[in-house]
């Protein structure tokens, strides 16, 4: 099989499944093979979603999409599902298993959406649908960069948290494409049953080079907006609760010892706020301003 060279999280992607991202002249950091079959246990194909993960290999299973593997952070065995389409293997391959390739390659990896406006780059923090990508969206729509929707891979230091920047397009619904103003059903879609569509960004658009992390947004639902910094000990637990780990995690307890030790290193240097913000679609597009007023003043 043919395989391209993508940029993917700032990783050089040799693949022979079609990807949308850009393409990369580096030497290789991962390869994606396409297999026939995975050898699955049997009560995986009973349920939409099954993973058995550990640190050298992690295994995942969409019904109806796919089977992927993922080896010591770096190879992905990818084996579609005779009905599935390549843009719903492609969302499946960039959802929780190239989260975990991250994880085995030892980065604090969070469910959160990344952006860089004013020249400083933060992160929403959440569990799905908490509305990252939505918040993203309304950012980039008022001009400002996007790093990387959803999976976030971060380097952690003692002096800073560096988010890896992932690939120049994201997933929207069609509410809130609608009060930002934007094309939908034109939108590339991944499948007929999955609701979102791709929007692609501009090289304007998207943040390719890494820079620190200056603060994080843990986002919450309610009535009008708010913002509210997390004492240290609970920002913590939410980063905890929020990013990936190895399960089951008493079979992973150095892992385990080392995803707490980095959420602690985390929010020495990135302070945490709890962002409230409401539902309603007709003051999504205040949330821009709002952000950029309690920025600066950090």
């Amino acid at each position: 099989m043919s395989a391209c060279n993508y940029l993917l999280y700032n990783l050089s992607v040799r693949s022979e499944l079609e990807i949308p991202a850009l393409n990369s002249e580096r030497d290789t950091d991962v390869t994606i093979k396409l297999t026939s079959s995975i050898p699955l246990p049997t009560e995986a194909r009973s349920v939409p979603f099954y993973y058995q993960v550990s640190k050298k290999r992690a295994l995942f299973h969409y019904r109806n999409i796919a089977t992927y593997v993922v080896n010591n952070g770096c190879e992905i065995l990818v084996a579609p599902e005779p009905q599935s389409s390549t843009e719903a293997v492609s969302l499946g391959l960039l959802n929780a298993p190239f989260a975990l390739l991250f994880l085995q390659r030892g980065f604090l990896v969070l469910h959160s959406s990344a952006l860089e406006i004013n020249k400083k780059t933060i992160a929403f923090l959440g569990p799905s649908r908490a509305g990252k990508s939505s918040a993203a969206l309304t950012l980039v729509a008022s001009g400002h960069r996007l790093v990387s929707d959803d999976i976030l891979p971060i380097t952690v230091s003692a002096t800073a948290s560096v988010p890896t920047p992932a690939y120049p397009w994201m997933k929207i619904s069609k509410e809130i494409a609608l009060a930002a103003g934007l094309p939908f059903d034109d939108r590339p879609s991944f499948s007929n049953t999955y609701k979102k569509r791709i929007h692609h960004l501009s090289a304007n658009q998207f943040q390719a080079e890494p820079s620190p992390l200056v603060c994080l947004y843990l986002l919450n639902w309610g009535q009008e907006f708010s913002i509210a910094r997390i004492p240290p000990i609970q920002a913590i637990l939410d980063l905890v609760a929020q990013s990936y780990g190895f399960v089951p995690q008493t079979e992973h307890q150095e892992e385990e010892k080392k995803r707490f030790l980095q959420s602690s290193q985390f929010i020495k240097t990135v302070p945490v706020y709890r962002l409230t913000r409401p539902k309603d679609l007709n003051l999504a597009m205040q949330l821009p301003s709002f952000i950029e007023d309690h920025l600066a003043t950090i």
